[in-house]
């Protein structure tokens, strides 16, 4: 008689990759669900966020999307140049002001020369030894701008003022519009500043280029790469390293069964440590950090940023990093629909949409760098706390929601303390950084203490031998 073989589908079931018991199986499958809703979702959620891009752009002033679309068309013919190897020089507006400025020293020589004035030679010289530096300084910054711009293996921050690009490109990319002067006496006397607000200098070059309102303004020659600033690696990899260290030191705790409670000290003083303070001793490492750690993707290599999660969050009037208030924003914006007193009467879409960019854009004129640092910080810190959770093999997603219902949680840690200090007799005690009262007197405090006397003394007749 012929022996039947089992089904190959039914011996993959049975004892392949799906399981070599049925409770195998289950838990394989449900695993296998997941995994699959997980990536479909993922996929729904990269869609989403490539479609606000759009919504975000679309924001913008007609005249901010007017200077970005012509500096793109100037970086992009300044790369094929850059591609090609070509040597870098000056493009013709530098060269027409400093053939004036030669023309000028040469005069101002010759008189000095025909007048045997050798102190005003020296100055001649001094001056055309400065012209010098400048054209090879503008060389320099032109040679950064490539790097920065036109490499592979870039490392600019995201976090970078788009103003400050955009300058950038108008001064150091090939510009048929781009014109340079230099200022003379009668601008100095006349208090002429430049686009930072300071006085313009001497016979120092200045490019007159455009900002995002269509505004003409002067940058100093020697300040196109202003501010621009590169991810800090390392500073990424130390935060990284140490979120990873609290997740190992939780989850061998939680095998060895130790009761170990979270060290937020620790915690605090590390993200202090990276980001600063709000008292002004903040350096500029750290703010340049906080724009880093808002904007680069490639801080956590994951794909998240604070800025997408912001953009990102289902009901952004709940956020609730730092304590902050959405009310206590300095963002005017004009009443939409749904407003009635308030533009936040009603938050809709293009309300959060020019709100998140007010928080994390430095050229928005409603930035504040200290509010961005509070936010940053916290929601790094909660990163911490939340591999801490999960190291401890606790639920996950129930500090999120813990998170959500922080006020009711509040209060019940308030009423918790205040009965312990009460309980400790005292008349004051510490909740958040403030002090509370504890509803106890000196004279209740008193005879608690001689009731717990009494009780004692009963307790152990001894005490009264």
């Amino acid at each position: 008689m012929k022996k039947i073989k089992s089904s190959p589908l039914k011996q993959l079931e049975q004892g392949g990759p799906m399981g070599a018991d049925p409770e195998e199986h289950m838990r394989k499958s449900k695993n296998q669900t997941d995994s699959g809703l997980d990536i479909i979702g993922g996929g729904a959620k990269r869609l989403a966020w490539e479609e606000m891009q759009l919504d975000i752009k679309d924001i913008e002033p007609n005249t901010m999307k007017r200077r970005k679309m012509l500096d793109q068309i100037l970086r992009d013919k300044e790369k094929k140049k850059y591609e090609t190897g070509a040597v870098i020089g000056l493009s013709s507006a530098y060269v027409e002001v400093g053939f004036d400025l030669v023309n000028q020293y040469k005069n101002e020589l010759l008189k000095a020369l025909n007048e045997d004035d050798r102190e005003a030679q020296g100055v001649v010289k001094t001056k055309l030894a400065k012209l010098s530096q400048t054209v090879d300084v503008i060389k320099q910054n032109i040679e950064e701008f490539y790097d920065d711009h036109f490499t592979t293996e870039s490392l600019l921050s995201k976090g970078v003022s788009q103003q400050q690009i955009s300058f950038a490109t108008q001064m150091y990319c090939e510009n048929p519009e781009l014109k340079v002067v230099y200022a003379v006496e009668e601008d100095i006397l006349l208090g002429q500043t430049d686009y930072y607000g300071e006085i313009v200098k001497e016979e120092h070059q200045y490019c007159i280029v455009y900002d995002f309102y269509g505004q003409a303004v002067l940058i100093d020659v020697f300040d196109g790469n202003k501010d621009m600033f590169i991810r800090n690696n390392l500073k990424a990899t130390e935060y990284i390293n140490f979120l990873n260290e609290t997740f190992a030191k939780a989850q061998e705790a939680s095998i060895s069964r130790s009761a170990v409670k979270i060290d937020l000290g620790r915690i605090d003083y590390k993200i202090n440590t990276l980001f600063g303070f709000n008292d002004g001793t903040a350096s500029q490492e750290q703010d340049e950090l906080v724009m880093m750690f808002c904007h680069d993707s490639e801080v956590l290599r994951d794909g998240s940023t604070f800025r997408r999660h912001l953009y990102e969050h289902p009901n952004i009037k709940d956020l609730n990093y730092g304590g902050f208030d959405w009310d206590s924003l300095e963002f005017l914006q004009p009443l939409g629909p749904g407003d009635s007193k308030h533009w936040y009467d009603e938050i809709d879409e293009l309300d959060k949409l020019f709100m998140v960019d007010s928080i994390i854009n430095v050229d928005s004129p409603f930035f504040n760098i200290k509010l961005l640092r509070t936010l940053v910080k916290e929601y790094y810190t909660s990163k911490i706390e939340n591999a801490w959770w999960k190291g401890m093999g606790f639920e996950e997603g129930k500090l999120e929601l813990m998170r959500l219902k922080r006020h009711e949680l509040n209060k019940a840690r308030f009423k918790k303390e205040k009965a312990a200090a009460a309980k400790d007799g005292q008349l004051e005690f510490l909740f958040d950084g403030k002090v509370y009262p504890t509803g106890m007197t000196k004279a209740k405090v008193k005879k608690m203490e001689e009731d717990r006397k009494k009780a004692a003394e009963k307790a152990n007749p001894q005490l009264n031998q």
